[in-house]
């Protein structure tokens, strides 16, 4: 008995979607929310990719009596975030998306208020809630 051939169902979309191709046949709703999960997770790509440059930014900054404390602190938070966005690229990936593709990308997409330099007051409400 031969096998039955496989439908590759690709729904219309603006050009520039995050959509590579799916192999199987589905319901457009259920490739709605792949899309928006997949959109969700470069959002979050994008948020540790800030975060990430924050806390070095923090880090290369830090001066006081409590340097060295802190110092390692903000080398502790960065050494843990950057390792997440490969993790969570790769999901994206398995997904059948794309990813984020460059520095501007990340700008447009992440949602964390920042990039006017540094604020002490906000340094020590970060370090404190570590």
């Amino acid at each position: 008995m031969p096998v039955a051939a496989r439908k590759t169902t690709t729904p219309t979309r603006d050009p520039g979607a995050l959509l590579v191709s799916v192999p199987i046949e589905t319901s457009p709703d259920l490739w709605q929310a792949g899309l928006d999960l997949c959109e969700a997770l470069n959002t979050l790509i994008a948020d540790a990719f800030a975060l990430y440059l924050k806390t070095k930014n923090f880090q290369w900054h830090v001066s006081g009596p409590h340097f060295r404390d802190y110092y390692l602190l903000f080398e502790e938070q960065a050494t843990q975030i950057l390792p997440m966005t490969d993790t969570i690229a790769e999901r994206v990936r398995k997904n059948g998306a794309r990813t984020l593709r460059s520095i501007g990308h990340i700008a447009r997409m992440q949602r964390l208020a920042g990039g006017r330099g540094i604020d002490r007051r906000e340094m020590r409400e970060t370090s404190r809630s570590a």
